[in-house]
């Protein structure tokens, strides 16, 4: 797809190459950068599937996302779901882009009540389940006897 962009931009005749004045990259940049504000077709597929990812975790008001959460996810938190073999297209375009979104997203704990902490990626990047691989560890310290 960038290949036909850069050839609408440049131009040049059928199966002659033509001398690139200045490179895809600097084109890429914005406007107020000097560039031309043109977006990268990767970064903005990545984006595209991160702001559906978003959806499907907060909108609880969108039928689509209520759909996807209940199709892909079952009992899983969306962001340790699988992608199943009847998985959509779309879906696994999603998941693949669950690293990125992952490190790109901060979690900020107000109240508690809409997080799950053993799933969620409220500690750098990843829920507790990352952390400590088992559901069956000790929160506390060990009660000391006086003697």
């Amino acid at each position: 797809m960038e290949k036909i962009c850069q050839g609408f931009l440049w131009g040049g005749e059928e199966g002659k190459k033509k001398i690139h004045a200045v490179c895809w990259a600097d084109v890429c940049l914005p406007k107020e950068e000097g560039g031309l504000g043109f977006k990268r077709i990767g970064e903005w597929n990545r984006d595209a599937m991160g702001k559906r990812f978003w959806e499907i975790v907060f909108n609880n008001c969108s039928l689509w996302a209520s759909w996807m959460k209940a199709r892909y996810c079952k009992r899983k938190s969306v962001w340790n779901a699988d992608l199943p073999s009847f998985g959509s297209s779309l879906w696994q375009q999603i998941l693949n882009s669950i690293e990125w979104i992952r490190a790109n997203v901060q979690y900020v704990v107000f109240e508690g009540k809409s997080i799950r902490l053993w799933d969620d990626p409220w500690l750098n990047g990843f829920g507790l389940k990352h952390h400590f691989k088992t559901k069956h560890f000790f929160f506390g310290v060990p009660q000391m006897r006086q003697q």
